[in-house]
């Protein structure tokens, strides 16, 4: 069976659609003024637009759009960077960085095959929230505090940290793009959608009644970012089965 090429792209005659959808949504997931479902649907639709598109073409206007975005969610003296060449840099080195998955992905999602396919994007999502919190800005504009206050996805946190929350969002778009571009076929939903389901139900079953969770503990945002730092803090909330010891049982 012949590898995938390159240079091979979908087409589809509402590419800009996709776009401008996902433009549009992109200011909603992440920093503040967030709508959660926002945080999983604007890079379904912003993989689409490059996946359908030239590299010289599609990359430059995601990266467009995701500068556009982190400059909006920074606005209102939310990261007390003072107006200026300062905020415009901040905004566009960030902008940047939340264009690298959809630069591996664009790059590298084509030469492999399978659930391979799909792991591109998440990988490189999870990779740079992780390296950010080497910063001084630490873990801010991460995908995981959008979920702050969903039970079962804040308990999968005491897991694996925010990190495992990241890529559980990222990974929802290259898997529906796979259908997208090929199908329902038994191999994509077997290589593909299978995975990303049996992980997701995981998760949601750990909001089950037999679950409680230790007190204190949580996906939270420090306060200094209620006073619109950059900085943001997780906590873990741990779940057990109900009935089992505590910590301090003897």
């Amino acid at each position: 069976m012949q590898s995938p090429s390159f240079d091979s792209r979908p087409w589809d005659h509402l590419a800009w659609l996709w776009l401008a959808l996902g433009a549009i949504l992109s200011p909603f997931a992440h920093i503040q003024t967030v709508w959660p479902i926002a945080a999983w649907l604007y890079p379904v639709f912003l993989m689409r637009f490059g996946r359908t598109q030239r590299l010289a073409i599609g990359l430059p206007l995601i990266v467009v759009a995701q500068c556009l975005a982190t400059a909006i969610g920074m606005r209102n003296d939310y990261t007390r960077l003072p107006v200026g060449p300062l905020l415009a840099g901040a905004a566009l080195a960030y902008g940047l960085l939340f264009s690298l998955p959809f630069v591996a992905d664009r790059l590298l999602a084509a030469r492999l095959s399978g659930g391979l396919r799909t792991l591109v994007y998440p990988l490189t999502a999870v990779t740079i929230d992780y390296l950010l919190l080497f910063t001084p800005f630490n873990t801010f504009g991460s995908p995981a505090y959008t979920q702050y206050g969903d039970l079962p996805l804040m308990q999968l946190v005491s897991l694996t940290g925010i990190w495992g929350l990241t890529f559980l969002i990222s990974w929802l778009a290259p898997v529906v793009n796979e259908v997208w571009e090929n199908g329902a076929s038994p191999r994509v939903l077997r290589d593909g959608v299978l995975p990303f389901v049996l992980v997701s139900q995981a998760c949601w079953s750990m909001a089950m009644p037999g679950f409680r969770s230790r007190p204190g503990a949580g996906l939270a945002r420090s306060h200094s970012a209620d006073r619109g730092s950059p900085v943001h803090t997780p906590r873990a909330r741990v779940a057990v089965p109900c009935g089992s010891p505590g910590p301090n049982a003897g």
